[in-house]
């Protein structure tokens, strides 16, 4: 009588804590990519800021309701007007405006670049495969390309891992398991592939004087 409900509360136990377990690994997922994010942001995009002369406080003020709409959204394609009516007030000139935002779009994805070698990382230690230098290497390096030209919209950039850890050999059912979380991270890689759009066209209209 008493084994069955040992047996059945063991099974329940090692369920529980795989769960748990799993929740675990994701929260410390979406904690390294914030974390990542901000490093990027204060270690990359405020450098070239200051380094260009950017104001900074007419540009916060700028692009304060673009980036949140893309936070609130996880769209970047829904703060787009936003972002260029905001460029254009700020100063920048219309052509500059019209040419380098939508081209950031395709080639200036920060956010989702450092999502998706993260994302990557994630996959290869889910199925308990060990990468080397080299092979991390060359994963970043085809995630820099095959990022170009994903698509603004919520949730794209799954296709992209998806078809980069399936050339590579590594298995994309973990990949499954970063649904989960993919709103929240999704939702701060787009933001900062705004903010990275915003300072790009404003240091292009510097260089343009």
């Amino acid at each position: 009588y008493f084994a069955p409900v040992g047996v059945g509360a063991a099974i329940a136990y090692t369920v529980a804590s795989t769960g748990m377990g799993i929740l675990f690994n994701l929260a410390r997922l979406l904690v390294t990519l914030y974390v990542a994010l901000l490093v990027f942001v204060f270690g990359v995009l405020l450098p070239i800021a200051l380094m260009v002369r950017v104001p900074l406080r007419r540009f916060i003020a700028a692009v304060a309701e673009p980036v949140t709409i893309a936070f609130g959204t996880a769209n970047s394609e829904a703060a787009l007007p936003r972002a260029m009516e905001a460029m254009e007030g700020l100063g920048v000139p219309r052509e500059v405006v019209a040419f380098v935002m939508p081209a950031g779009y395709s080639f200036n994805l920060d956010g989702s670049t450092l999502y998706l070698s993260l994302a990557s990382i994630f996959v290869a230690q889910a199925a308990g495969i060990h990468l080397s230098i080299g092979q991390q290497l060359l994963i970043m390096l085809t995630l820099l390309l095959t990022s170009k030209g994903v698509a603004g919209v919520s949730r794209a950039s799954i296709v992209i891992l998806l078809g980069t850890v399936g050339s590579f050999g590594l298995p994309v059912e973990p990949v499954f398991i970063l649904l989960g979380i993919d709103q929240l991270m999704d939702m701060a890689r787009t933001s900062v592939n705004v903010l990275g759009n915003c300072l790009a066209t404003v240091v292009v209209a510097k260089w343009e004087g």
